[in-house]
């Protein structure tokens, strides 16, 4: 159930089985009551996500926090010709393949009070495994350049000194004059 109250940033809250089955028969009864009780289910739960919180239900933004949102640059959701609802983010200056939104999140994205920041939590959702494919695969390019500074400094100390810049230049001289 998603409520807005006047002056306030809105925010969603799962009603109780019996309340929701209240507010379908109702609906389907009788239309005539159905303002009565969407009225005093909005008051109840207006008043229960008041005394706690811990309730309200974010659904416009991911959860996951591993997602860097600033590889999204860009978020196109639109509906296609046939009827189908997609998703096309730049991510990284690269498009991959649109996918597939429900029509709960279109409808969502209609609510949203922020529709960018929506749209962009959108697509982080739908691609999180792109998102997190090519952070573990940053992490593991990083991992290896770490490694091979290590292995690289381990060997300079294995190395022996070079020789100064006089002898080498005299064993070329030495070289030159063998040649014929």
């Amino acid at each position: 159930m998603y409520i807005k109250p006047e002056g306030k940033s809105g925010y969603s809250i799962y009603p109780d089985k019996d309340d929701l089955n209240r507010f379908f028969t109702t609906l389907k009864q009788s239309l005539d009551n159905i303002d009565k009780v969407r009225g005093e289910l909005a008051k109840k739960y207006y008043a229960l996500a008041e005394s706690k919180p811990e309730l309200k239900v974010d659904l416009f933004h991911t959860s996951d926090e591993r997602i860097d949102l600033n590889r999204i640059q860009r978020v196109a959701v639109f509906k296609t010709k046939n009827g189908a609802i997609l998703c096309a983010p730049t991510i990284d200056n690269q498009k991959p393949q649109p996918r597939s939104v429900t029509p709960q999140q279109w409808q969502r994205m209609w609510l949203a009070e922020d529709r960018n920041s929506f749209k962009q939590h959108l697509a982080a959702t739908l691609f999180a495994d792109l998102l997190n494919k090519s952070q573990s695969q940053e992490q593991t390019s990083s991992e290896k350049q770490e490694e091979e500074v290590e292995a690289k400094v381990g060997r300079k100390e294995e190395i022996k000194p070079e020789q100064p810049k006089e002898e080498v230049e005299e064993q070329e001289e030495v070289s030159r004059g063998m040649h014929r």
